[in-house]
């Protein structure tokens, strides 16, 4: 077969979906490749089908491993997703405990996972909470949440970081899911996080000084490019280069960013494979103009590759691309030509495996169904067309998740896409050397 891990990612989503329909569809699906298997071998034994035709004997022993993995990842995906499942149930009853019995004031106790401020408010994310009612005394064991806060209502003026152990005091809400067709599910939106409900804070105390180092430098880092751009651009144009260079929307206003999604030019502004590719396959480019050799340049577009990912926020299509990208790099050391989809569906697996609910995220259909678009136009030597061809292929996509699209985006993407590259490397040349040196 020309792409196994193609028939493997596919394999595992099949697993996933199965998980959702119960027992019942883990042994239907096991029983439909069973059978397939069964009838594969008659077929091949009784002559009805060449297998010679399509593997050579000597990769035989490949092409059984490969037909066996097919059910393996199939199951995998099945009790991944159970599992993850039952695990976030967990998490999650403290918070929807509470809430049902009225008990919106609440007291919760966390490690701070990430920290942003801006307009003298804190957006915090915590894991590996305990939440109690304000009336209560008893902590109860729960996942992550978001706090929103005033900077003043931290206790003793103190600023937060990254690590810190926190208390908050506040007003709850869990994240509910859809109550009907087409709203919104905020809660399969933040299961990825491991979130299930934000609070909006009255007072804050620190209670534990841990620093994540390496989570509060990046995060420092964050926020030193968002004051950067803030000082040199308008807050239009430093909220669209904030969203493209940091993944951060904080500083975008909403008849912006309504603007964008009503154009059908929305995806320029979540770190994805355009941005890493101008970004780390740029630097690589760059290197071995240089002249600074193969594996230098490699390794460095490597470590600049992963803190990019990590940088942006490590959202779904910023690790979609690392991953395409990563095996870029190993085909070029392993002198292998690089295929796209396969790539795709590596990183396909390596997500699915520790978010088995992303296929229900907009993020994850629409990253994926990008590529094939970019793969279409290259293979039909149209690349200048690559807008358009995302723009088709990811339709179904938008038309599921949000149920409507603009009819000349196929028509802008054309010309945006090509333009985003000059924005892209002008404006974190800018936002770099503002930091050294505004």
């Amino acid at each position: 077969m020309k792409r196994p891990l193609v028939a493997l990612f596919l394999s595992l989503c099949f697993g996933i979906a199965a998980a959702k329909a119960g027992t019942s569809g883990l042994l239907t699906g096991l029983i439909i490749f069973g059978a397939g298997l069964f009838l594969l071998y008659v077929a091949a034994r009784s002559g009805l089908v060449n297998v010679s035709r399509w593997v050579c004997k000597k990769a035989y022993p490949t092409a059984v491993s490969f037909l066996l993995l097919i059910p393996v990842l199939f199951s995998a995906g099945y009790f991944r997703r159970t599992v993850y499942d039952a695990v976030t149930e967990k998490e999650r009853a403290p918070y929807l405990s509470l809430f049902d019995s009225g008990e919106s004031e609440v007291v919760i106790e966390g490690r701070i996972k990430r920290i942003s401020a801006e307009d003298g408010k804190y957006e915090i994310h915590l894991k590996d909470c305990s939440v109690r009612s304000a009336y209560g005394r008893d902590f109860s064991p729960a996942g992550g949440c978001a706090v929103y806060a005033d900077c003043d209502a931290v206790s003793e003026g103190r600023i937060p970081a990254s690590g810190n152990t926190l208390k908050v005091y506040g007003k709850m809400r869990p994240y509910l899911n859809a109550a009907n067709p087409g709203q919104f599910d905020a809660h399969e939106f933040h299961l990825s996080d491991r979130e299930y409900a934000y609070i909006s804070s009255k007072k804050l105390w620190i209670t534990g000084e841990n620093r994540a180092v390496f989570s509060d430098f990046v995060s420092r880092a964050r926020n030193k490019m968002k004051d950067t751009l803030s000082m040199l651009y308008d807050r239009e144009q430093a909220g669209i280069l904030t969203a493209m260079l940091a993944g951060d929307r904080s500083l975008m206003e909403d008849e912006t960013r309504a603007l964008y999604k009503k154009a059908g030019i929305s995806h320029i502004l979540a770190v994805s494979g355009l941005h890493v590719s101008f970004m780390c396959m740029g630097l690589y480019n760059l290197l071995q103009r240089l002249k600074c050799g193969a594996a230098v340049s490699r390794a460095v577009a490597f470590v600049a590759l992963v803190l990019f990912v990590i940088y942006s926020g490590a959202g779904t299509s910023a690790i979609r691309a690392g991953i395409m990208t990563t095996v870029m790099l190993l085909a070029r050391a392993l002198r292998r030509r690089y295929d796209m989809l396969s790539a795709l569906a590596a990183a396909g697996i390596v997500l699915l495996l520790v978010f088995p609910h992303d296929t229900g995220n907009a993020a994850f259909v629409l990253s994926f169904s990008a590529v094939p678009g970019i793969y279409a136009a290259n293979e039909l030597k149209l690349k200048n067309l690559s807008g358009a061809a995302i723009t088709l292929t990811t339709l179904p996509g938008v038309l599921f998740f949000f149920y409507e699209t603009p009819v000349y985006g196929v028509v802008i993407n054309i010309f945006v896409i090509p333009l985003t590259g000059c924005i892209l490397v002008f404006g974190a040349v800018s936002a770099l050397l503002g930091m050294i040196f505004l």
